[in-house]
């Protein structure tokens, strides 16, 4: 038999297998839709995991960028506290040292001239200010300045 009759024979066959064959094989409506409702809610849930993933690493990105900021504004203030020394008019280094506020004489910029500064905290708002009052004249007068530590405004 060459191989052109056997695919033939056996197409002849397969052919009349499949007209006496009764399909009830399958899988009806009913398990369809049920596989569906099964898949669609397993889906939902993914879904929602992933929608909580990603809100909570929003969150946990800006806890890192606030630890970060007060990181850099605490080495800052602790440079500057560091540098603290006696005031030109023969004050102590530290003036005032309150829950909130700090108040402390340093020569920020190398020129000798000791310079007020002045750290607020404001809970309310949660942020730091800074201000700078630099001595002028005779007798030494100081004139404000500001420089952020946050949000920069002139304490008043």
């Amino acid at each position: 038999m060459s191989d052109l009759s056997k695919i033939r024979y056996n197409y002849k066959y397969m052919a009349r297998d499949l007209k006496n064959k009764n399909f009830t094989e399958g899988m009806t409506l009913v398990e369809v839709l049920v596989a569906v409702g099964i898949f669609a809610v397993i889906m939902g849930a993914v879904a929602m995991f992933q929608v909580n993933v990603f809100s909570y690493n929003r969150q946990v990105s800006g806890s890192y960028t606030t630890v970060q900021d007060a990181q850099g504004i605490l080495k800052t203030m602790t440079k500057e506290l560091r540098m603290a020394s006696q005031g030109a008019n023969g004050a102590y280094a530290i003036q005032t040292a309150a829950d909130d506020t700090i108040i402390f004489f340093a020569d920020l910029a190398g020129d000798g001239v000791k310079k007020r500064v002045k750290y607020l905290f404001s809970p309310t708002n949660a942020v730091v200010y800074r201000g700078v009052t630099t001595p002028s004249g005779t007798p030494s007068k100081r004139i404000r300045s500001c420089r952020p530590a946050g949000p920069c405004r002139t304490p008043r």
